[in-house]
């Protein structure tokens, strides 16, 4: 019984901690894919500049995410106690709302392309 619960013990901690890589991960892909096509629709025809493949698009919202992040007091100190605060819940929930944020500006930048 004590060996089943350690197990437990130690897989959910590693199972959130895989997922969490995973979603991010996959965010980061989709985050590469809208900065490149926003990209050639506006950059590349505004500046003659050539287009961003995805992996240099990537590379790019890396140096600006890194360049420009501040730091929230709530990143460190967090007043949530509560069992969503290290969930898988929290976890799928903020890559979904990473997903939305993400959809939103392709297609806002989409709308905007046809008025181009």
């Amino acid at each position: 019984m004590q060996a089943t619960k350690s197990r437990e013990n130690f897989a959910y901690p590693l199972t959130r901690f895989l997922t969490t890589i995973a979603t991010r991960v996959v965010s980061t892909i989709v985050f590469g894919f809208v900065l490149m096509t926003l990209w050639a629709w506006f950059v590349v025809p505004a500046f003659n500049l050539p287009e961003l493949t995805i992996v240099s698009a990537i590379g790019l919202g890396l140096i600006v995410a890194f360049t420009t992040h501040q730091n929230k007091k709530e990143d460190f100190y967090s007043d949530d106690n509560s069992a969503e605060s290290g969930s898988l819940e929290k976890t799928f929930k903020d890559f979904g709302i990473r997903l939305f944020i993400h959809g939103f500006f392709l297609f806002f930048g989409f709308i905007v392309h046809l008025f181009m």
